[in-house]
């Protein structure tokens, strides 16, 4: 395998060759948008409504015609106090990497 070849998680390759992007083989033109998932929650910490919520902001993206969505991990949001980590509920990002790939987000 070369630097221009990663294996994805789940078997599919994503490869640069001739200037190209390209996913299964596939040439892709990026085109997408950030979601912080992190600051789209229901203000009053309910989980379902939150993820409700993610899933509308990534329908939307798709609707767009976004193939891809970008987001980053604020650590102090998981961990908020030393040693110790929050991943659920309204703070579920295996979740949210759920909607994404079930929407073909890459």
């Amino acid at each position: 395998m070369t630097r221009a070849d990663v294996e994805h998680v789940n078997g599919g390759r994503v490869a640069i060759r001739d200037g190209r992007l390209s996913f299964n083989g596939r040439a892709v033109v990026p085109f997408g948008g950030e979601l912080q998932y992190f600051r789209v929650r229901d203000p009053g910490g309910d989980a379902r409504r939150t993820q409700e919520m993610w899933a509308e902001t990534l329908d939307r993206m798709v609707e767009a015609g976004l193939n891809f969505v970008s987001t980053y991990v604020p650590w102090d949001y998981h961990e908020p106090a030393p040693g110790r980590f929050d991943f659920a509920g309204d703070r579920d990002f295996e979740a949210f990497l759920e909607m994404v790939w079930k929407r073909g987000l890459i």
